[in-house]
């Protein structure tokens, strides 16, 4: 019998010269009720939908039944005979296929945590699809195995896949259930049989599909011999000469059309154009010659420039940006600007999800939520946020981070409102986990004992459904607020539905599960809830979509933007088979890696034919130069050998609208900060340690002291040099204060001592500890052996951390000095160990540094209790490294005396100037002198104003 055959040739809308032409043939009757469609997606069938209705322009009628054929819902399939569905068992739930092939991949290596076995299931649940679209024979893995030189990891795997034939099957007869592709292959198959033995009265039409799969090849071949059958390939090349059609190769956008007419038996020239003829589009002949097959590639050698007429290159443009943002940011404006025309539409295809949602961000900007059809992860979403926030404040390894990022989070309300838990947290976060000195929090308590049904204590095991059920309560009581019930608050939404219908579906499926730990648990969920995809169902624009080139296929949009032609995303990378390598691949029956080319190739002809394209592509992705697409150098080469190289080129800037998108017309620094607060509130006393910040950095001082604001350290940070020195002064200041007279004959071992105890607060870091502690044991033996030196010349310490202060012209100076020692000539050293930097000699004379003289002015004013009056021999800096060099003590050389009384006379001199309330409070008015450490600068807005940007 002959097979009916049509094209829709490439450069037209698919879905609409199919709704023409069904349409036209109807006569606008009611006889399209009554025919039969399969579309290769839902989404073509919701697209044909649209076309009906753009084609009946608000008229009434039935449509077609319309079917996918890449995702066969059992209730939607059509049979001529019902019971022959019942013949077919009910595929799996995906969900509990997942959870079943994790446990058995765990029965098979007991080594394995569950949620790499579960992340090794989707993979095995890919091959197990893939295998069986192939129609593969699972006996011959058997025989993959006996090749002689097969390396051993391959035969490992090979070895490992063998449950796919022995235990699986037996689950699945325990099930009750066949794999989804597995049932795909047995509808298609019982409904061919069936047609071929009594053929439906209706018409039938498979459209849009090339027919790579098997199975779907050989139920078109059913419906091209029926009746009133056909099929309708997409862009079929009908021009190509005979040499290059026999050329072409898997990679090559014609091969699945190729393989598909020699299955139906249908020659090329036998392929009739369905609808009206029109004339062929003048860039579908550019766009085939740029395909040509890669032996007969050097016809390109022939090419003239009257060959292809100049209207090819009219509406399509190339667009070549430095940056993947620089081109969203280009994408978004073209498609922004779409829609300054009434009714015009715009459509981004890019397997780029990366570009995809940088683009859908950049629209939301102008409130544009774009219709994308690759959705968001549910992890990426609030309710799974918030799920995963829940089960790391609830592991027993839960740190202040883990607990306040599950109270800050907007779900967040434990019985309060969502503002009061935050606010609560706040106060927790300042009061418990920013102080040196913790307080205690009885609320934190009571909010730490009711995780604890979800946490791990020990390892015990309960059942997947129960760790679900605990999760589940936790997470609604903790979102439960002072107005609403948790669930209300959680499962609305997109996403919160989406979330509940999940986890209610992961309930269902648990069944059987072996039991987890609450650590297994959390592994396992984390690892599930990525794969989960939440598609929003409202408030999507009607005229702009984001589309992945699965999705985009058949439809066209006024103006297509095809997004990420770079190699590796588009044709996408060939991954590396973890189960196969590429001749055993072949050998067992799975399709080669170069079919998705050719697939991938084929939506690029397609979308590329459309009236008005746009190509982009980036330079840069990360740090790492991209390279062109190949499908883009070849269309590059073809141009290059008509003399159209550069014709692609747009004559619109969008590439510096890109750039200005998010810079300012003009920029208006800000002044430099100059507060003056009034006498009262200016303070009235500071430390020496802080007259220093007082001359280098006023607006310091001002945000300390009078606006109260201290920097607070990052929550868990790791442990610096700061923690070191902490330490180092807490060991020298006990063993001074224990024995400020003699030294015992074992000084050393008991200052070592004195260093464990410190030290062990920090044990919970081993690699700093086993950095600092060599360390601290050269410092304490240069410290012993120095001290029985100075003690054996006649230094005595007078006190350790000694506290002191004095008042000028009513303000108050105030100091503490690591040590103070009387010298054997009576006069006072003062000293201060320092296990970073120490300042410069010169600073110091200069005043920039006066922490040592104006120790000494408060020395020699008798400002020491404890101490006494008497004058200053000696100011010095003890640095203590501990490093190749240990330590170094460096005294200040000079008239102490003449240094301590000019940094007080300068201090004198800085009061009565900051104590005039026209006296501002500058930010670095000196930047040759400005401070090393600045908690402050931000504040001050430092790199707007100052005059060598950022540093300044």
């Amino acid at each position: 019998m002959a097979k009916t055959v049509f094209t829709i040739p490439s450069g037209l809308s698919f879905v609409d010269a199919l709704a023409e032409g069904l349409w036209s043939q109807a006569q606008g009757d009611y006889s399209l009720a009554d025919t039969r469609i399969f579309l290769p997606t839902r989404r073509a069938c919701l697209h044909l939908r649209e076309a009906f209705l753009r084609r009946m322009d608000k008229k009434a009628a039935l449509l077609p039944r319309m079917q996918p054929l890449g995702d066969i819902d059992e209730e939607e399939f059509f049979f001529a005979d019902a019971a022959l569905d019942t013949a077919i068992p009910p595929a799996i739930a995906p969900l509990r296929r997942k959870l079943l092939l994790t446990q058995l991949i765990m029965a098979k290596d007991d080594h394995m945590h569950v949620d790499q076995a579960a992340q090794l299931a989707d993979a095995l649940a890919q091959f197990l699809d893939q295998a069986q679209i192939m129609r593969c024979d699972f006996s011959k893995l058997l025989t993959l195995v006996e090749q002689q030189d097969l390396a051993e990891h391959w035969k490992q795997t090979v070895a490992f896949l063998e449950i796919l034939t022995t235990a699986w099957p037996k689950i699945l007869a325990a099930e009750g259930c066949i794999d989804p592709a597995e049932r795909r292959n047995r509808l298609l198959e019982t409904q061919a049989a069936a047609w071929r033995t009594q053929p439906p009265k209706f018409p039938v039409i498979a459209a849009g599909s090339t027919g790579t799969m098997p199975a779907t090849r050989d139920f078109l071949d059913t419906i091209a011999g029926l009746p009133a059958g056909s099929v309708i390939l997409p862009g079929l090349d009908q021009e190509m000469d005979e040499e290059s059609w026999q050329a072409v190769e898997e990679s090559h956008p014609q091969h699945g059309m190729k393989e598909l007419l020699k299955k139906l038996d249908v020659k090329r020239t036998d392929v009739k154009i369905w609808g009206a003829q029109r004339p062929a589009a003048p860039r579908i002949r550019l766009l085939q010659e740029s395909m040509r097959p890669t032996e007969v590639t050097e016809e390109w050698r022939k090419l003239r420039p009257a060959d292809i007429p100049p209207e090819a290159l009219k509406g399509l443009l190339f667009i070549e940006l430095n940056h993947p943002q620089e081109e969203a940011q280009a994408i978004a404006l073209i498609m922004r600007a779409t829609l300054e025309t009434e009714g015009k539409t715009a459509a981004l295809v890019t397997p780029d999800r990366n570009l995809a949602e940088r683009v859908s961000g950049l629209l939301a900007r102008w409130g544009i939520e774009a219709n994308d059809s690759g959705g968001v992860s549910l992890a990426a979403c609030p309710i799974g946020g918030f799920l995963l926030d829940l089960l790391a404040a609830a592991s027993p390894e839960a740190t202040a981070v883990d607990y306040l990022s599950l109270l800050k989070h907007p779900l967040a309300a434990c019985g309060l409102s969502t503002a009061g838990c935050r606010a609560r947290a706040r106060e927790i976060e300042i009061s418990v986990w920013r102080k040196e000195k913790a307080e205690k929090s009885t609320w934190l308590d009571t909010f730490k004992k009711s995780l604890r049904p979800l946490g791990a204590q020990g390892k015990k095991r309960l059942p997947l459904s129960e760790w679900i059920a605990a999760h589940i309560k936790l997470a609604e009581t903790i979102a439960a607020s002072d107005q609403e019930t948790g669930a209300a608050r959680l499962w609305k939404g997109d996403d919160g539905e989406a979330a509940a219908a999940w986890l209610e579906e992961w309930r269902a499926s648990a069944h059987g599960f072996h039991p987890l730990t609450g650590e297994d648990y959390r592994g396992l969920f984390t690892q599930l809830l990525r794969t989960i995809t939440v598609r929003p169902r409202y408030a999507q624009h009607p005229r702009l979509s984001i589309l992945g080139p699965l999705e985009a296929r058949l439809i066209q949009s006024d103006v297509m933007i095809l997004g990420g032609l770079n190699e590796g995303v588009w044709p996408p990378e060939v991954s590396v088979d973890p189960w196969m390598s590429r001749p055993m691949k072949n050998k067992f029956g799975l399709a080669a890696p170069e079919l998705r080319i050719g697939l991938s190739a084929h939506d690029f002809v397609q979308l590329t034919a459309a009236p008005e394209v746009f190509i982009t592509r980036a330079r840069r992705a990360g740090n790492a130069p991209t390279v062109p697409s190949r499908f883009l150098l070849q269309l590059e080469t073809v141009l290059q050998a008509l003399g159209h190289r550069d014709k692609l080129t747009t004559h619109e800037p969008w590439q510096s609208w890109a750039q200005m998108l998010d810079e300012p017309p003009h920029v208006v620094p800000c002044a430099k900060p100059a507060p003056k607060p009034p006498r009262e509130a200016r303070p009235r006393q500071l430390s020496v340690t802080e007259i220093g910040a007082w001359q280098r950095n006023p607006y310091g001082i001002y945000a300390k002291c009078i606006l109260n604001l201290r920097k607070l350290d990052p929550l868990d940070a790791d442990i610096d040099m700061a923690d070191r020195g902490t330490v180092i002064h807490e060991a020298l200041d006990r063993f001074i204060k224990t024995y400020p007279d003699r030294l015992p004959e074992n000084a050393l071992e008991e200052l070592l001592m004195l260093g464990r105890k410190l030290f062990a607060a920090y044990d919970e870091h081993p690699q700093a500890k086993a950095f600092w502690w060599p360390r601290f044991e050269r410092i304490a033996a240069w410290f012993i052996a120095n001290e029985q030196e100075r003690r054996d010349a006649g230094i005595k310490v007078i006190k350790a951390e000694a506290a002191g202060k004095i008042m000028l012209n009513n303000f108050t100076l105030k100091g503490r000095a690591d040590r103070i020692d009387r010298l054997a000539d009576g006069t006072l050293a003062i000293i201060d160990y320092k296990t970073g930097a120490t300042p410069k000699v010169e600073d110091v004379k200069q005043g920039l540094e006066p922490q040592l003289p104006l120790l000494a002015a408060i020395a020699e004013q008798n400002g020491f209790e404890g101490v006494g009056r008497a004058s200053v021999g000696e100011i010095a800096y003890w640095k203590l490294s501990g490093g190749r060099e240990i330590a170094d003590m460096k005294p200040i050389k000079g008239d102490i005396v003449h240094m301590s009384r000019q940094a007080r006379a300068g201090l004198e001199k800085l009061i009565e100037k900051f104590a005039d309330p026209a006296t501002p409070y500058l930010a670095v008015p000196r930047p040759n002198y400005r401070p090393r450490y600045d908690d402050y600068g931000h504040l001050a807005r430092l790199a707007e104003w100052g005059r060598t940007g950022s540093d300044e």
